[in-house]
């Protein structure tokens, strides 16, 4: 049920807003001055307040300006004054709505309703936000702010960032993480094996693999993406990692290993035509495939069918928020 604080020291209008109010299904808190108001809507315990200006002990207005230091709790203003500046001087202190006594209690019911409604979007749009301390994480607008500076992430950063400040002050484990930023079962068991992630960016799904692979080789063409995974690299301890800066279309000839595994996380534009054949001929039984392109992933399927692969699941991530772009992660595994 709806809880409105109705703070008025005329006692008959009073009475009257709380029997109306009542009638329409509201649960009713009636104070009579400003300052035992101001510490029961402080309490946080009502959805609305019907805030009188004129108010003994504390003034509606004075109530208003300390409310508004905690609570963003919603607040309509009633006064029997009329002139434009004291609406002017309620509405700029923090006041949701404003109106004059004597009031038809149609209209007054019409704006609790929509003063009300305004708070529901609100808390929809906070519940998009998640903050831990100085840091906050707008899953719509695809935003991470740190003391109201913004922190530039790639898009699988920002949803490891989201999965671990959703669950603060909960151990995450490695399958957690990959199952939920990467999907576990694509990029099955790596326990010993050797995986190269081609077009890696900053190195964030090697240095999810690396804990428990025998060793991540990671080749992405942006210098300063590689110099950051070296970093990253380096502050989470990680020694079985290395990232090489250049074209996978160049570097894979250079590369000695064998890989149990690769991953792909090419551009837009997918795998260059000469590197795709390059990649193929190392063999793996599987390989994942994360696309920012359906017709990428379409064009570059037909090659991996015809040299033997066999695309058994896909899936769609939402790695754009609040527009049309999606991410497909595919697994191919050999015939």
């Amino acid at each position: 049920m709806i809880k409105v604080l109705v703070v008025e020291d005329e006692e008959k209008i009073a009475r009257f807003i709380e029997l109306e109010l009542i009638h329409e299904g509201y649960k009713v808190i009636k104070v009579n001055n400003g300052r035992e108001g101001l510490e029961i809507a402080e309490k946080g315990e009502v959805d609305l307040v019907l805030l009188d200006v004129m108010l003994p002990e504390l003034n509606g207005l004075e109530v208003l300006r300390r409310l508004r230091k905690t609570s963003d709790i919603p607040v309509i203003m009633l006064t029997a004054r009329d002139a434009v500046m004291d609406k002017v001087s309620g509405l700029d202190a923090g006041a949701d709505d404003y109106i004059t006594k004597p009031f038809a209690i149609e209209e007054l019911l019409a704006r609790i309703r929509t003063a009300l409604k305004k708070r529901i979007v609100t808390a929809k749009k906070d519940e998009d936000v998640i903050k831990c301390g100085l840091l906050s994480l707008d899953k719509m607008k695809h935003k991470v702010m740190y003391d109201n500076n913004e922190i530039e992430l790639t898009n699988r950063e920002f949803t490891l960032l989201q999965i671990l400040m959703e669950n603060k002050n909960i151990v995450l484990t490695r399958d957690v993480l990959i199952e939920k930023a990467c999907g576990y079962d694509y990029i099955g068991e790596t326990n010993q094996k050797v995986i190269f992630d081609l077009y890696s960016g900053t190195g964030t799904i090697a240095q999810i693999l690396a804990p428990v692979a025998k060793h991540v080789t990671g080749v992405e063409i942006v210098e300063e993406a590689v110099e950051a995974a070296r970093v990253n690299a380096k502050l989470n301890g990680l020694d079985n990692c290395s990232f090489i800066a250049g074209d996978v279309l160049k570097v894979v000839d250079d590369l000695t290993e064998k890989p149990d595994l690769i991953v792909l996380d090419p551009p837009r534009d997918g795998i260059h035509p000469k590197a795709l054949p390059k990649i193929i001929a190392f063999d793996v039984p599987t390989i994942v495939y994360v696309s920012c392109k359906p017709t990428s992933l379409v064009r570059d399927r037909e090659v991996l069918e015809a040299a033997g692969y066999r695309m058994v699941k896909a899936r769609a991530v939402d790695m754009f928020p609040a527009t049309g772009g999606i991410e497909t992660v595919a697994l191919f595994l050999k015939k």
